[in-house]
């Protein structure tokens, strides 16, 4: 039982190292959506300058990218919930 309650208890770490990752994960996508909006103002300027063009197409990349990392944590949470599920049963 021993050697079960300690499985389950590096479950819980690593569940809680991943809930780390997804939170600043969050916190990376809702600043880089900030940019975007940003970007979206100043391209609805009446003189919208290049770079900023530029920047607005590194924005949407950047949110593409955050929210693909969001996602693969999310499903990596899942699938751990899951063993913990599993763990929690074989020992009780």
């Amino acid at each position: 039982m021993t050697g079960q309650s300690n499985t389950l208890d590096s479950l819980f770490q690593k569940r809680m190292s991943l809930i780390s990752a997804l939170s600043q994960a969050n916190a990376d996508c809702l600043r880089a959506l900030q940019m975007q909006s940003g970007n979206s103002v100043l391209l609805m300027m009446e003189y919208p300058c290049p770079s900023t063009a530029a920047a607005q197409d590194q924005t949407d990349d950047d949110v593409d990218a955050c929210r693909k990392r969001i996602d693969t944590l999310e499903e990596e949470l899942l699938q751990l919930d899951r063993k913990i599920e599993q763990a929690a049963q074989e020992e009780g």
